[in-house]
């Protein structure tokens, strides 16, 4: 059976969150297998005969007289599952620990903390104690009895379902201002065989359990398995949570957090689709960090590189983060391009040249940690051209992952099984801390280095006020080419056309790939200075 989407016109932004709360729909939601609500209701008043006293001491004194909604306890629980999702998501014990944010859970139930206090005496969840207003909520997770396989249930109490979708449009509504070109198309037409993808689901699941080694392992693998059920249920019922994370201004939907698997059995309006991605797309977005242009504004250029990504096409938080690092930045890539003076920079640094900033002077900042001093004596100088003439080469090529296991079989090291164990490699030798990493990463450390050392004393450059800095900038980065760029260009040239993006991915139907591909192309060599390598990957049909 096929389940799909309302459809709604997608040519007016507006037409979901006019919809009326008369007709809603139930909503998806996930609970522990072994969770019976009857069971709990039953348990909760045996706990009071055998206790009367109980609801007089704290802090169970809330629960006099408390009568607790069924589907409030289900949206409590289904909170939690959908934080375990999350790239932040912390852990306990091996197990996630969710952050919920109080006004979104009284923005749904008014007198949640009755039903967080009910659900803890029952000996459902654990909350922290401990919180920081402004910095971070309590933590929530499940107790040790319920870290078990989940199962589909159903909301359907009307006035839980209008508080959630008032909800979901204000979560909604900050997508819709940053990218409308790519959330109108949420609005109806998505649709998935939701039947086929929770069966393919649930046998990924079976087989990644026989490789579990610790029942932590289990546990954890079994709730990220349930956020992908919640993911299935929002595009089948047409209520798609879609947000931009304020870090790198990446644009979230259920088709970026959506296993790849289950991407085959998603259509539009009857429609396969495909998909378009960048080959070593990170690795590609490295390639433009490495040219001294991309730290000057884009009036400081000369019209050849006018059109390229500037670090001031970002945003200011982003560009706060690698101001401070500017001078040691261009003394190295000084090093890199074999240059006294690289083009387009002036000797001295002024509110001029980057006017939201006060440029530091020419000189090493004095915190600069001990990798961004002496970037000569660091590296052969001799060899560093020779170096990025090949990096840039094989990000171009799209053969990066390939040319990087023969550098690592050439050393004599043990590589990688397969291509994605390769790329974790990478990114884990890129993005990890400069220091305080497990041997393992930093084996992957040394191995990079040994590869591309100018490359890698940049990277750590760019990661001394904070590991975070990097990724946050090649994501920023990747935002505003494929997102803004590309989708921005798309949408003017095709304002009819459908458009779902995968981070570094584009989406089209079937038919629209090659008009897809010939933009991506074009647009990321006019922005990074190289051709990239894109490859096509069509949906459909239920086969992954």
């Amino acid at each position: 059976m096929k389940l799909q989407a309302t459809k709604t016109s997608p040519s007016s932004p507006s037409a979901s969150s006019s919809a009326s709360f008369a007709d809603l729909p139930p909503v998806g939601c996930m609970r522990p297998q072994n969770l019976c609500w009857t069971t709990v209701r039953q348990e909760y008043k045996a706990l009071l005969e055998q206790k009367p006293t109980l609801l007089q001491q704290e802090p169970f004194k809330c629960l006099k007289g408390f009568r607790p909604r069924l589907d409030n306890l289900k949206l409590l629980l289904n909170f939690i599952v959908q934080g375990a999702m999350q790239d932040d998501c912390k852990q306990l014990d091996g197990y996630p620990l969710v952050r919920l944010h109080s006004p979104t859970l009284k923005s749904c139930i008014h007198d949640y903390q009755k039903y967080v206090t009910y659900l803890q005496m029952m000996g459902v969840i654990y909350v922290t104690a401990g919180y920081q207003s402004g910095k971070y909520s309590k933590g929530y997770t499940f107790r040790e009895a319920y870290r078990t396989t989940f199962v589909p249930d159903l909301i359907t109490d009307r006035k839980v379902l209008q508080r959630l979708q008032t909800l979901q449009r204000l979560q909604n509504r900050e997508a819709e201002e940053v990218y409308p070109h790519l959330c109108r198309w949420f609005e109806g037409g998505l649709e998935i065989n939701c039947r086929n993808a929770t069966e393919h689901l649930n046998h990924l699941l079976e087989g990644r359990l026989q490789h579990c080694s610790t029942s932590a392992q289990a546990q954890s693998l079994k709730i990220g398995y349930a956020g992908q059920h919640l993911l299935i249920a929002q595009i089948a019922g047409n209520y798609p949570r879609l947000y931009v994370d304020g870090a790198g201004n990446r644009f979230y939907s259920p088709l970026t957090n959506l296993k790849k698997d289950l991407r085959h059995f998603v259509t539009f309006r009857g429609q396969s689709l495909a998909c378009v991605d960048v080959s070593c797309c990170q690795p590609f977005l490295i390639a433009r960090l490495l040219e001294p242009s991309f730290y000057t504004t884009s009036s400081q250029t000369s019209s050849a590189t006018n059109d390229r990504i500037h670090l001031d096409d970002l945003p200011l938080h982003v560009q706060e983060r690698v101001v401070p690092l500017i001078p040691a930045i261009l003394q190295r890539l000084g090093g890199i391009s074999s240059c006294n003076k690289p083009e387009g920079i002036d000797n001295e640094y002024s509110t001029k040249s980057f006017p939201l900033f006060q440029w530091l002077s020419n000189s090493t900042p004095p915190n600069t940690p001990p990798i961004c001093a002496g970037f000569s004596d660091a590296v052969d100088l001799s060899s560093v051209g020779q170096e990025v003439a090949q990096f840039r080469q094989q990000v171009s090529s799209g053969q990066f992952y390939e040319h990087y296991q023969s550098i690592i079989e050439t050393l004599g090291v043990q590589c990688p099984a397969d291509r994605d164990s390769l790329k974790e490699s990478v990114y884990s030798a890129i993005y990890s801390k400069n220091d305080g990493n497990s041997e393992a990463v930093e084996q992957k450390r040394r191995v990079f280095k040994a590869a591309f050392p100018a490359i890698f004393e940049l990277m750590s450059l760019l990661k001394s006020n904070g590991h975070a800095t990097l990724s946050v900038l090649l994501q920023s980065i990747e935002a505003q080419i494929v997102l803004n760029r590309i989708g921005g260009r798309i949408s003017r040239e095709r304002p009819d056309q459908p458009l779902f993006s995968i981070h570094d991915s584009l989406c089209v139907p079937v038919g629209h790939e090659a008009y897809l591909q010939r933009v991506m192309v074009e647009e990321l060599e006019r922005a990074v200075g190289l051709k990239p390598s894109v490859k096509v990957e069509v949906w459909g049909g239920g086969v992954p």
